[in-house]
């Protein structure tokens, strides 16, 4: 896949949509408490969740309708830009990490598809691709983070340095 250089700028207003979507994914899951627990609480997957079945949706109906047929000449541009790639510095939850990695590949892989040169629609190949990103997602969500638990493990074995020297007593 080709890394792309942001802003982009597309002429479909599906993969705008789309972009949109995954950049409020991102938000959502780097916003989340379940990215710096162990576990993955069960609110935050429900977000998740509801983004992939609103991006299948959406683009059902979308691809439902008929192509409009739009100038020639010149479409409108829609401007992708700030792509989030959120700051995993302070993360606990790896698997978090996972679901991250497959909506930021959904999302640069779409703005790079020959799709965005189009007023709209998604060729078959991209649209393809994207159902088995919005696959890989539901089924880490659904198969992974929902049903593994976490070790029991202690607040010293955390990944982030807690600033304490070995043996030494933690602050009442």
């Amino acid at each position: 896949m080709t890394q792309p250089t942001y802003p982009v700028v597309t002429s479909n207003m599906q993969v705008r949509s789309l972009y949109e979507s995954y950049q409020q994914m991102l938000e959502e899951i780097n916003n989340s408490l379940s990215k710096s627990t162990i576990g993955t609480l069960e609110a935050d997957a429900g977000r998740w969740l509801s983004y992939v079945s609103s991006a299948r949706s959406y683009s059902e109906y979308f691809q439902s309708i008929a192509m409009l047929d739009l100038p020639v000449t010149k479409g409108r541009l829609y401007e992708l830009k700030n792509p989030i790639y959120p700051d995993l510095k302070f993360k606990e939850n790896v698997a978090v990490q996972d679901l991250i990695d497959i909506v930021v590949g959904a999302r640069d892989e779409l703005v790079v598809s020959a799709s965005a040169g189009i007023p709209m629609h998604l060729f078959p190949a991209d649209l393809e691709r994207q159902q088995s990103y919005w696959d890989a997602m539901q089924g880490l969500i659904e198969k992974y983070l929902l049903v593994v638990q976490p070790l029991d493990q202690p607040v010293t074995s955390a990944m982030e340095n807690l600033g304490l020297d070995p043996g030494a007593t933690p602050p009442a």
